[in-house]
């Protein structure tokens, strides 16, 4: 009898579900509301239930006598369903009774209206449920578009009340604390993970700035952390902190934590670099130096030992091809002992880990434990060792050997040092022997 197609005109409107089985009732109700929304009738429950699945309304009106299924059913049923549950319904009856109040409102609507209908009044207070139900759906819209862009964001949020407790975190945030955001709610920050200075020194509590912002003075700050999640390992962070005020009063603060170690890890790489550089630089720069070959080796073990990243010991020795017997001379130590140098003065071929590097022309590394060539002498042997060879064209010319901390493994930076430190010394004892030659056969001058 009634057109939802015809009725249902106007797109941009709110969706309104009238449900009554009198026609006079549906004309009368159409005529008072179709400026308000777009119309939908139905006349019993089973068609009710139909509607809202394909085509959610705004708002129910619902009348209480049905064939079939009674409003109070269908309103039951509405407000089992999770998609429905949240529309609002309103029930109109002319058989209207306390106790009929008292049932709508425990089925779960929102208002009861009596038969006859007050155009003006009904208009009125459907029009307040509609605009309370558009506040509604936009608060929904703008808490969604919110938590969409918390999710999306690559820095860590934590919100804290004014006790310095967590109310909020992102999912960044909580990859950054290895735990959920329920595990979070409620905790302290330092009752989750261990803070401390960016150096690895610990923060006193008063003086944690992400969770003791007690200066009312200062409404921001900036700094760097050391954190460690749960298995106990340190990553470093940027942090910021704002306190959130309303209307003067202070409700606590957000922390935007950005994870650093990415940062910190390029900046090492290139400080590491830079100082690779800076030593190579040297190298070659005291090649073209007056000096003898023995003071050449020394000052290059200087140089070596000194760069900052290379986890020696500030230890090291020189060793070059006696051409004659084939043995590796030490010509320049630094940091060795009277007990050590004697006894590794003269190394044949593969004998301990220096041998080995020259005999191989490979790099060599060896933890603490294969350090036996110290033995013998004395020597501490709580380190690990680099031994360097030096070739020109496959003929060996030298091993420099480097004691390093116990348990250093060389990364592909290392080894890319190494190799071009021994090129760039090869070819520094190179041009010392060919000085050496050219002034032996200079004649001399009296």
């Amino acid at each position: 009898m009634f057109d939802n197609a015809l009725i249902d005109r106007r797109n941009s409107l709110p969706r309104i579900l009238i449900v009554d089985d009198n026609p006079a009732d549906i004309k009368l109700l159409i005529g008072i509301l179709s400026e308000l929304g777009r119309i939908q009738v139905a006349t019993d429950g089973a068609q009710v239930l139909s509607l809202v699945k394909n085509h959610p309304p705004d708002l129910v009106l619902l009348e209480v006598r049905l064939p079939g299924m009674d409003g109070f059913e269908v309103c039951r049923s509405l407000k089992s369903e999770p998609e429905t549950r949240i529309i609002p319904v309103i029930f109109i009856t002319a058989h209207d009774t306390p106790q009929g109040q008292d049932t709508g409102l425990e089925c779960g609507a929102i208002d009861y209206i009596a038969k006859p209908f007050n155009p003006r009044f009904m208009r009125m207070r459907i029009g307040n449920q509609l605009r309370q139900r558009d506040e509604e759906r936009m608060h929904q819209r703008l808490c969604l578009q919110q938590q969409l862009i918390l999710d999306a964001i690559g820095e860590g949020i934590i919100g804290f009340d004014h006790h310095c407790r967590i109310t909020l975190a992102n999912p960044a945030a909580t990859r950054l604390l290895g735990a959920p955001e329920a595990d979070l709610l409620g905790l302290r920050l330092q009752e989750m993970t261990q803070l401390d200075r960016i150096d690895g020194t610990p923060f006193e509590t008063e003086q944690c700035v992400l969770c003791h912002r007690n200066d009312d003075s200062v409404p921001s700050h900036r700094g760097e952390a050391l954190f460690r999640n749960r298995n106990g390992m340190p990553f470093p962070v940027e942090y910021t902190t704002s306190m959130v005020r309303h209307e003067g009063r202070r409700l606590g603060c957000v922390v935007v934590l950005r994870d650093i170690s990415r940062q910190q890890e390029m900046e090492l790489r290139y400080q590491r670099r830079l100082a690779s550089r800076i030593a190579i630089n040297a190298l070659l720069e005291t090649s073209v130096e007056p000096m003898s070959m023995e003071r050449q080796l020394d000052v290059a073990l200087e140089i070596i030992l000194s760069v900052s990243w290379l986890p020696s010991l500030y230890k090291g020795a020189f060793f070059l091809v006696n051409h004659v017997t084939g043995h590796l001379e030490m010509v320049a130590s630094k940091g060795l002992s009277p007990e050590a140098k004697a006894c590794c003065a003269h190394l044949a071929p593969g004998e301990c880990l220096c041998g080995q590097a020259g005999q191989t022309r490979q790099l060599v590394f060896a933890g603490e434990d294969e350090c036996r060539h110290y033995s013998e002498a004395g020597e501490d042997l709580h380190h690990g060792h680099i031994c360097v060879p030096l070739t020109d064209k496959e003929q060996l010319i030298g091993v420099v050997t480097i004691p390093v901390k116990p348990g250093h493994k060389p990364d592909t930076e290392e080894l890319a040092f190494l190799t071009t430190l021994s090129k760039t010394l090869t070819s520094i004892i190179g041009r010392r022997r060919l000085e050496q030659k050219v002034n032996a056969t200079q004649p001399w001058k009296g």
